[in-house]
C-alpha cells in the first residue's frame, strides 16, 4: 500500500511532469529547422499598377476578371473557366465548383481539397498553407509538391468562396521554374475581382 503523502503528491508530480513536457513540445517547435513561412504579399496599389502591360480575362457567366501577361497564351482546357500558359509552358487555371447545396467553410474546404490532393498526387508534400486574399477577398494558399504523369511538379492553389461558389486558382510549374514566375502569378491572383 502506498503511503497517504506519497499518494497525494502523486497528482501534483503528474500535473508538473505534463507542464514540462508541454514546455519541452513548444521548445522544441520553435527549434524546428523548418524556416519562416514567407510573408504573403497583400493586394496594394503597386500590384495592380505592375499589370499596364498585362490584358484583362473577363468570365461574364461567371462573374470574374483578373489580368494576365500580355505573352501569355489563354485557353480554354476541359474542367477550367480559363487557363493561361507561359511562353515557357508553366500553367495557371481558375476552376469554380458550385456550393448551393453544401454549408461549407473555408477552412473545411481547404481541408477536403488537401485530402483529394494527397489521393490523387503521388509523392505529395505540402510545402506551405497559409492565409491571403484573392484580390480583395479573403482566402487560403497552398503551395505543395508532387509527382503527376512521371513529371516532379510545384503547385500553388489559392481558393476562396464567394456567394456559395469555390474559386481555385491554380499554378503548376516545374520546381526548377516555380521562382521564375511566382511575382507575375501574385499579380494576377492580385488583380482577380469578383
Amino acid at each position: 500500500m502506498i503511503n497517504s503523502k506519497v499518494s497525494s503528491r502523486i497528482p501534483a508530480l503528474r500535473i508538473w511532469a505534463l507542464l514540462a513536457m508541454f514546455i519541452m513540445v513548444l521548445y522544441l517547435a520553435g527549434c524546428s529547422s523548418n524556416p519562416p513561412a514567407k510573408e504573403e504579399i497583400k493586394p496594394s496599389t503597386q500590384n495592380i499598377e505592375a499589370t499596364k502591360d498585362y490584358q484583362t480575362y473577363t468570365d461574364a457567366t461567371n462573374a470574374f476578371t483578373m489580368k494576365y501577361p500580355a505573352d501569355w497564351k489563354q485557353e480554354k482546357q476541359d474542367g477550367t473557366l480559363v487557363a493561361f500558359s507561359s511562353p515557357d509552358m508553366e500553367n495557371v487555371n481558375v476552376v469554380s465548383e458550385d456550393l448551393s447545396q453544401h454549408s461549407i467553410s473555408l477552412a473545411d474546404y481547404v481541408k477536403a481539397s488537401l485530402s483529394q490532393i494527397e489521393k490523387g498526387v503521388k509523392n505529395y508534400k505540402l510545402i506551405s498553407s497559409t492565409t491571403t486574399t484573392m484580390g480583395s477577398i479573403a482566402a487560403q494558399k497552398i503551395v505543395y509538391t508532387g509527382n503527376m504523369e512521371n513529371m516532379d511538379l510545384q503547385f500553388m492553389q489559392v481558393m476562396t468562396i464567394v456567394n456559395k461558389k469555390a474559386y481555385v486558382f491554380t499554378y503548376t510549374s516545374l520546381p526548377a521554374n516555380y521562382d521564375k514566375h511566382s511575382g507575375t502569378v501574385q499579380t494576377m491572383i492580385d488583380s482577380f475581382s469578383i
